[in-house]
């Protein structure tokens, strides 16, 4: 196990650093511990955070997310904007000028 430098306390916590290995020999004391802490997976030269969550996909824990109906929704919504765009079903600006002219001459 790692600590970090002072320059990786967050909200006056320690930031602690695992190897894979002492993830593998002691993984509940370390999830446990990543409910309260920051707690990084040291992989090489990488870190990767270990975070808990309820399955909330949204990192901010947006009531929204949480309803699958709407996760589901959006899925739906993306797939057929990638659709339109292969059918040719959408107007794509090269600038945001363009985009601004085009929706200008719609003015009254």
């Amino acid at each position: 196990m790692y600590l970090c430098s002072p320059k990786c306390l967050q909200n006056d916590k320690i930031m602690i650093a695992i190897s894979t290995r002492e993830l593998v020999q002691g993984g509940d004391k370390y999830f446990k511990m990543a409910l309260t802490q920051p707690v990084f997976l040291k992989r090489h030269n990488m870190l990767f955070r270990l975070q808990a969550s309820d399955g909330n996909p949204s990192p901010s824990n947006d009531p929204f997310y949480a309803d699958p109906l709407n996760v589901e929704q959006m899925k739906a919504a993306v797939v057929k904007s990638e659709q339109d765009v292969k059918d040719s079903n959408v107007k794509i600006f090269e600038t945001a000028k363009s985009a601004i002219d085009y929706f200008d001459s719609f003015k009254v």
